[in-house]
């Protein structure tokens, strides 16, 4: 990696300082998209995995109803958090910009997603030779070194305290928990594994000036396809797969009470939690009632 990171640090100067005023507009904030296949917008194309997107159906929803390497029909979490920060989309990925070199574009001024599909907070999930969390994090410290380069180190960091630091991960960790061994690790201790792996990751990201988050915490996993089959196998019955989902939800309350102690420690620190375990219990359980709130709005 590091001898294509040497080059790109010439495409960012170049490339940046030739962006559009916009993007050069100082209290224009950026975003940085971390992550797995929720928030994934095509790392996964470039690197050798068996977990990849770009193929249909795929896609079928997005522009040009072509896969892009999203784990989607259509846009995902990343896209519409971005929407939100006047971009049309998600910034692209980490990995695809590297393939630019001399041609690298502006966009990198305007945010990274390396999220990818399959990683994990834990290095151990990592089982599909994807890019875990602790490595997107490396590769955001080299998208930080060469802004700094370019802008200086004092405007990297006031831009980066502003920017947004999107997290959507910890699905694949439950996943790979209850698929490894059969002597597995008390569910209270692996929680904590999660835990110190989470503070370590924040961490991190705020030694490299990130200072606002949005953290999308663990979804009710046991009602995936996936997690229904076992509940199948196991009882001969439909419906979600509940140790899983006992698991992400106490994941989820231990996340809460750890960002708040974390935050209480970083100066600076901003934090929101979105709690997708109810949010997505209740579309699968009163469907009904999001389509009549959807039907309000049109």
């Amino acid at each position: 990696m590091a001898t294509i990171i040497i080059p790109l640090c010439m495409s960012l100067l170049i490339i940046c300082a030739t962006s559009t005023p916009q993007t050069d507009d100082p209290t224009k904030k950026l975003v940085f998209v971390l992550g797995d296949s929720t928030a994934d917008v095509g790392t996964n194309n470039y690197i050798t995995t068996p977990l990849k997107a770009n193929f249909p159906q795929n896609g079928v929803d997005f522009p040009g109803s072509q896969p892009t390497g999203r784990f989607s029909n259509g846009f995902n979490s990343a896209d519409e958090l971005a929407k939100k920060f006047e971009l049309m989309m998600s910034p692209p990925p980490f990995l695809y910009l590297l393939t630019l070199g001399s041609g690298f574009q502006h966009q990198l001024c305007k945010g990274v997603n390396f999220a990818s599909g399959g990683a994990g907070l834990l290095d151990i999930t990592n089982v599909n030779n994807t890019v875990p969390l602790s490595e997107q994090i490396n590769q955001f410290a080299t998208v930080r070194s060469n802004l700094s380069a370019l802008i200086g180190e004092a405007a990297t960091e006031a831009k980066l305290n502003k920017s947004l630091f999107f997290i959507s991960i910890g699905s694949n960790d439950i996943f790979v928990y209850f698929n490894t061994s059969d002597a597995k690790t008390p569910p209270n201790t692996f929680i904590n594994m999660m835990l110190s792996a989470y503070s370590q990751h924040i961490k991190a990201l705020y030694g490299l000036g990130a200072r606002k988050f949005g953290i999308i915490s663990v979804p009710p996993v046991g009602c995936c396809p996936f997690s229904r089959l076992i509940q199948l196998n196991l009882t001969a019955t439909n419906g979600c797969f509940p140790p899983m989902n006992d698991l992400a939800q106490a994941f989820h309350l231990a996340l809460d009470g750890l960002l708040l102690n974390i935050s209480s420690e970083l100066p600076g620190m901003k934090y929101s939690l979105g709690n997708t375990f109810n949010m997505t219990l209740d579309v699968i359980n009163t469907p009904r009632n999001l389509c009549k709130k959807e039907c309000i709005k049109l």
